[in-house]
């Protein structure tokens, strides 16, 4: 009895270490700044402020945040964008342009940052690969695994409401 009792606290820890946030980076941030004017919950995509070609990194967003995780089908820019502010880290491609080994490899990043990533396809993007995070873009031609990982690492959590999942 002390054996299953002691398992079920180990398994219990185990769950919480593993869905604590990351602590921010203090490394300056990565990737280009983008502007995106005002932070609102909004009702409508039409609200929502999209640059052409590539996934937003932040302003108006729709009430309720995605949850991280590696998505086969492409997900709401609105939802995305609320999962932003609360420090995700947003790995997107377009379909069209990366290859089968390249979403296993992006498969594999969002693996290993699950519970600080969403990764899923983007048919709207024009380049193959953007990662973003709140108010940062990382435009990439083809994949570079490292430039990824960087991003990833500095800024998870540098965002209005970091840590919320």
């Amino acid at each position: 009895m002390l054996a299953v009792a002691a398992a079920i606290v180990a398994f219990i820890g185990i769950v919480v270490w593993q869905n604590l946030p990351v602590s921010p980076s203090t490394d300056p941030l990565l990737g280009e700044a983008m502007e995106f004017g005002t932070v609102e919950h909004v009702d409508s995509e039409v609200q929502l402020i999209l640059p052409e070609g590539e996934p937003p990194t932040g302003g108006p967003h729709f009430d309720q945040p995605l949850r991280s995780g590696i998505y086969d089908d492409p997900v709401p820019d609105g939802n995305a964008i609320h999962s932003l502010e609360h420090g995700m880290v947003w790995i997107t491609y377009s379909p069209e342009l990366v290859t089968a080994d390249d979403i296993e490899a992006l498969r594999g990043i969002a693996g290993d940052h699950g519970n600080d990533t969403i990764l899923s396809p983007r048919p709207l993007n024009t380049i193959p690969i953007a990662v973003v995070s709140w108010g940062r873009i990382l435009r990439l031609d083809r994949l570079d695994v490292g430039a990824i990982e960087d991003f990833v690492n500095v800024n998870t959590n540098r965002s209005p409401e970091p840590g919320v999942r």
